[in-house]
């Protein structure tokens, strides 16, 4: 993503290389990769944005009768991002057609993804103000203190924490405070924005700051401020609200925050350290903070043990023991795709396929891929009717030797 942005950002600046809105193609495409179209439309949404950004801007200036020179009004700077565009339909052709494919042949498959795009529904997803600045439970050195704020992750009963969590450290922050004191908010106006809009739109619908106590969950939970957030007008634009958990934003805020500090180290260097030697003391130092305040090391007693119990069907210890040589084809039992979990519990299903040590066709660990989802489109009603009737959660297609054996995993 910072890529992309470093690509479109030459090609606004009018830098005629063709290398860059080809790598600028290559790049969205590789945005894709990342597992799901929704940092693509990230992308694309600070691209427009910043568009129309300088179009307004343009505007205010015509009105004022200053002359300007507008890197999007011109010929080139189209001409590059036409360019852009063919590259990445062109390269990147296997994997959105069939996305495209599937989107509209399958009504379920849209209906599925909106189950969960609601107001209400994103509130659960949406982070904390105090998320920002507040360390993570994650946080090897702080992880016993950020149970005292842990509410700020519940929201009406259910925690995402991995959905909420926007802390970037003190360091970044600080430095990128500095960055915009000494370029002026002027020059740094462009990242202050997306800083500004994206950190916006990751706090949701409604403003979420602080926790309270809640009697009848007996839980601290998030408290849900009557503020509005942009949120809700980006929920009314089409096509692009799809991003169903707000927090998700932040990945895009915090690219802005380190744009930011990067000035600020900058401005620093070169302003107050007087030698090579003292920017590169500065800079172990600025590292070795940093670390300690953003770091994921299991550093507390609770974090590297498994504390859900879990009951793993014997198939997959039969495979993980198997001394064959053969891949495994996972495929989700549907049972309505219109449901919000149409298939297996992601977290059981990566902890399961982890449990056989088998090739994986898809080789996707984290989430159930796309070819096996798009393949269960395809697999004749009854075989999911029969399976589901035996109570299946999966079904284990195992090729070896010729044969082929299906086995339900609640054997």
């Amino acid at each position: 993503m910072p890529l992309a942005l470093y690509f479109f950002l030459r090609i606004l600046n009018g830098d005629n290389n063709f290398l860059y809105p080809v790598g600028l193609g290559i790049t969205l495409v590789l945005v894709t990769f990342m597992g799901d179209i929704e940092q693509l439309l990230m992308v694309a949404f600070v691209f427009i944005m910043i568009i129309l950004a300088y179009v307004i801007y343009y505007i205010y200036c015509a009105y004022k009768r200053l002359h300007i020179r507008n890197p999007v009004v011109n010929l080139p700077f189209w001409r590059s991002m036409l360019i852009a565009l063919v590259v990445t339909l062109v390269v990147g052709s296997f994997g959105f057609i069939p996305i495209l494919g599937t989107l509209t042949a399958h009504a379920t498959s849209l209906s599925t993804v909106n189950q969960y795009n609601s107001a209400a529904s994103n509130e659960a997803y949406s982070d904390n103000l105090l998320s920002f600045f507040l360390p993570s439970f994650y946080n090897g050195f702080f992880n016993g203190a950020a149970t005292s704020y842990f509410g700020i992750y519940y929201t009406n009963g259910y925690a995402d924490p991995t959905e909420k969590i926007s802390y970037i450290g003190y360091i970044a922050i600080l430095l990128a405070l500095y960055g915009v004191y000494r370029i002026g908010i002027k020059k740094a106006k462009i990242w202050v924005l997306i800083a500004v809009v994206f950190g916006w739109l990751a706090l949701g619908p409604y403003m979420q700051a602080g926790y309270y106590h809640s009697s009848s969950l007996n839980i601290s939970e998030s408290t849900i401020t009557s503020i509005p957030g942009i949120y809700l007008l980006y929920h009314a634009i089409p096509i692009f609200n799809i991003v169903r958990e707000p927090g998700r934003f932040d990945l895009v805020f915090e690219m802005a925050i380190a744009a930011m500090a990067a000035l600020g180290f900058s401005e620093l260097a070169a302003k107050r350290l007087k030698s090579n030697r003292n920017t590169a003391l500065a800079a172990i130092i600025i590292c070795v903070i940093f670390l300690i305040g953003s770091n994921g090391i299991t550093y507390g007693n609770v974090t590297p043990y498994v504390t859900t119990p879990i009951h793993v069907p014997k198939i997959y210890s039969e495979i993980s023991n198997s001394p064959s040589n053969f891949t495994i084809l996972i495929l989700p039992a549907m049972s309505d795709l219109n449901s919000a979990e149409p298939d297996t519990f992601i977290g059981e299903d990566t902890f399961y396929t982890a449990i056989m040590h088998k090739p994986i066709i898809g080789g996707d660990l984290t989430r159930s891929n796309t070819s096996e989802e798009l393949y269960m489109l395809n697999v004749p009603m009854a075989v999911q009717a029969q399976s589901l009737e035996l109570g299946a959660r999966l079904i284990i297609l195992i090729t070896c030797q010729r044969e082929l054996y299906k086995r339900d995993t609640d054997d």
